[in-house]
Order: C-alpha cells, then structure tokens, then sequence
C-alpha cells in the first residue's frame, strides 16, 4: 500500500527531466573552495552509496564545461539533482528535489550527504 501512495504522489510531482527540475527553486545552495570536480565526485559517489528507505537509488554524474550535474536514480525520473559550478573560488553547488519526495527524510539526507562533500 505504501509503495502504491508513493507511486501515486511520484505521477502527481514528477518531472520528466533534469531540465523541469531546474525550474523549481533549489532546495539548498553554498559555495566551496573545492574544486567543481571534485564535489561533484564526492556527491555521486555519496548518493549511489546513500540508502534511502530499502534501497540505494544510485546516481550518475553528468559535465559540459564547467558545470557538473549529478543526477539521482540515474536512470529515469530523477528524483534529486545537484548543479556544480565552477568559479573563480572554488564552486557553487544547487540542490534540487521532486516536491512529493521527502519520505524518511529524503531531502535532507541528500543535502546534508552533498554538504559533506564541501
């Protein structure tokens, strides 16, 4: 019954690709002096680890010049994206995140397993 609520609310929120995520306002945002790559490493490498509920959703990272995305799951709707870029300093990094997907505090692990990175 749970997988079929969360399944309904997934149709109801979800955004087909990176690109109509992008167009919700990020739910988190920093800079580093890290650079891009390397955060950008870091956070796919700790969201593929990442188990949310049952299972470890994975994630794939995506570059064109300086930015790097990294999308979770890596296959399908994505579920949280994280936007890295480089700067002058280091990077700027955006988190964004379906609006229905916060069962067991989904969200914030995510952001909280991205901030690490920095």
């Amino acid at each position: 019954m749970r997988r079929l609520l969360y399944a309904g609310m997934l149709l109801l929120t979800a955004c087909s690709n990176v690109a109509d995520l992008r167009t919700r306002a990020p739910i988190a945002n920093w800079v580093s002096t890290k650079p891009a790559q390397m955060v950008a490493d870091c956070i796919r490498g700790s969201w593929e680890d990442q188990r949310i509920g049952l299972e470890a959703n994975g994630a794939a990272l995506q570059s064109a010049g300086a930015r790097f995305t990294v999308v979770s799951p890596p296959n399908g709707v994505p579920s949280e994206v994280a936007d890295i870029e480089a700067t002058s300093t280091g990077s700027k990094i955006a988190v964004y995140a379906q609006a229905a997907l916060d069962l067991g505090g989904r969200k914030s692990k995510r952001i909280d397993a991205a901030h690490k990175c920095t």
